[in-house]
């Protein structure tokens, strides 16, 4: 039953990685735990971020999502548990890479991703679903990051692994930017249709054409010249289109329902990022950190709760509402955002802020997992549980 849809391991291995890698960090950072030896506690953190937290989530919404555009079956059973505990062998090889043999966190960690792009790449092709070849293109770039990273670790080439890094990490924020730009004028055109009101969303056409080839034009220019004038505006062109592309989509409309208005959210902090990412590039008193933290806490890590209880409660038949203690977990993830890009505004208050921020987003997926736990360990989806929570382009 568990191993039934890769949404239910998956999403429940990413909420886990959330509080475990997130808790470990703090942990770090306040000396009750030492660092991982054999790899730099910083590159541990954004891999493990970029590749364990974000790699379970992608996992969980591309075994959910592929079947959708495709019409073909999902991996399940035992292929999906063991790649379940690949997922999980690898984390352990990262943080204990002194105990193994050289290789092994490049082959466990390396394997990962490519066995997904392999999975994903033969659904899209087999099903001829040409629109979604970008999905692969996205998948390809992410996975080979991750082999370049473990490479250039072992040959101890710094800037490298921080370029493979940032490369995996503007992957990421391509496919938000990708698939966000899908689903949440999709789900909200729906709701405001079924509330009965007059309000209709507003697309743009070109902003929409746009929007992609941008961001990953801006991902290419912050790994190759992060600190050039031309990256900075790509990245505010970048911010605008995004923002504007948002307003259109009539986000406050959809105040009375969190589970909706968290991705409208989600979108804005991408659009933040981007903006405050050239900034940053432009004007000393914008850090990069504080732009970095407001796209991967802010944007990816809002998106990824978003994505996932909206998705487990579609898939299992239930009704598209977000509790109580949901919408309490969306909020401090929300401030998480802010205090950790705070803490790099404030140098006085950084290690306050961090710890933080740090704890508030573990307290978010543990509430996520507390919830979601029988949700996806469960029975059974029914039959006619609401399988569009994807975008069937």
């Amino acid at each position: 039953m568990f191993l039934s849809a890769g949404f239910r391991p998956f999403f429940l291995l990413a909420a886990v990685a959330a509080v475990g890698l997130i808790g470990l960090w703090v942990a770090m950072w306040i000396g009750a735990v030492a660092m991982p030896s054999g790899i730099s506690p910083i590159s541990w953190h954004a891999h493990e971020m970029v590749y364990g937290f974000v790699g379970a989530a992608v996992a969980g919404f591309l075994f959910t999502a592929v079947p959708n555009w495709t019409g073909r079956p999902t991996r399940r059973g035992v292929s999906l548990g063991l790649l379940a505990l690949l997922w999980l062998g690898a984390r352990f090889a990262l943080y204990l890479p002194q105990h193994l043999p050289t290789l092994a966190p490049l082959l466990v960690d390396g394997a990962f991703p490519l066995i997904l792009l392999v999975w994903v790449s033969r659904e899209i092709l087999l099903a001829r679903n040409r629109p979604n070849l970008v999905v692969v293109a996205v998948l390809m770039i992410w996975a080979f990051a991750n082999l370049v990273f473990h490479g250039a670790r072992l040959g101890g080439w710094t800037d490298v692994e921080h370029a493979a890094l940032m490369s995996g990490l503007q992957a990421v924020l391509v496919l938000v930017v990708l698939i966000g730009g899908r689903v949440v004028p999709a789900f909200t055109g729906n709701w405001l249709r079924q509330a009965g009101g007059h309000t209709l969303i507003r697309i743009h056409p070109l902003l929409d054409s746009a929007a992609l080839p941008v961001a990953a034009a801006t991902g290419v220019l912050l790994v190759a010249e992060p600190d050039n004038g031309a990256t900075a505006a790509l990245c505010i062109i970048t911010g605008v289109v995004l923002v504007v592309r948002l307003s259109g989509w009539k986000g406050l409309h959809t105040l009375g329902e969190p589970l909706l208005f968290v991705l409208h959210a989600a979108y804005g902090w991408i659009s933040v990022g981007y903006l405050l990412t050239g900034l940053s590039i432009l004007w000393p008193g914008v850090t990069s950190g504080a732009a970095l933290h407001a796209l991967t806490i802010g944007g990816i890590g809002t998106m990824i709760l978003a994505m996932m209880s909206r998705a487990a409660l579609a898939h299992t038949g239930r009704p598209l509402t977000a509790s109580g203690s949901i919408t309490g977990a969306y909020l401090l993830l929300t401030l998480a955002a802010l205090t950790r890009s705070g803490a790099s505004m404030l140098p006085g208050l950084h290690g306050d802020l961090l710890t933080i921020s740090g704890t508030l987003w573990v307290v978010a997926f543990v509430v996520f997992t507390v919830i979601y736990w029988p949700i996806l360990v469960g029975p059974e989806p029914s039959p006619d549980g609401q399988p569009g929570v994807v975008s069937s382009k």
